[in-house]
């Protein structure tokens, strides 16, 4: 993990893998700032999907920041807001691809995701560890991760499948 510690002050806190040169204060600066920021968006996207469920826009839409904070986080050090982003992004990834429909639990599960991103980035922005309550972050994990191993119900099955096979018969020349 890395702190807004000053280039020459004491890295031995466990908290710090590196020292940040003004560059690199100035590059994570601009990473936090602009991941509060494209998070704020994407509660405000998953609210409308939730009123359009079917609108793939607007998966992609919540996709793309989700993406660009993973591998941001990585780059910056920041495995457990790496670890959470991932798992969001293959519930949005496997939302864009229909193999997962839009529902209220998955909406849920992905506001509680973003939630906990904010409050990651709040505390790494005010020099504390991205996660304060280890076993609650486990928790919101292990949360985010079940969603994707439930099996979807029938019916939402059989509305995937159809629309599969209309996309399917719609390209097909006659």
């Amino acid at each position: 993990l890395c702190t807004l510690k000053p280039e020459g002050e004491n890295a031995r806190d466990r908290s710090c893998q590196f020292v940040l040169t003004d560059i690199d204060r100035e590059a994570l600066v601009e990473f936090l700032d602009d991941s509060l920021e494209g998070l704020e968006n994407v509660g405000n996207l998953l609210v409308q999907l939730e009123k359009k469920p079917d609108d793939l826009v607007l998966v992609n839409s919540i996709f793309r920041p989700v993406h660009s904070i993973k591998g941001s986080a990585a780059f910056f050090g920041f495995s457990n807001i790496q670890k959470l982003a991932h798992e969001l992004e293959t519930i949005l990834d496997m939302l864009r691809k229909q193999t997962l429909a839009v529902s209220p639990g998955i909406t849920e599960v992905l506001l509680a995701g973003v939630d906990g991103l904010r409050e990651m980035f709040t505390r790494v922005r005010e020099g504390r560890p991205e996660v304060e309550d280890e076993s609650a972050f486990l928790e919101l994990i292990e949360h985010v991760k079940a969603t994707v191993r439930k099996p979807l119900p029938e019916s939402v099955a059989a509305t995937l499948w159809a629309n599969l096979i209309a996309k399917i018969d719609s390209l097909m020349i006659r």
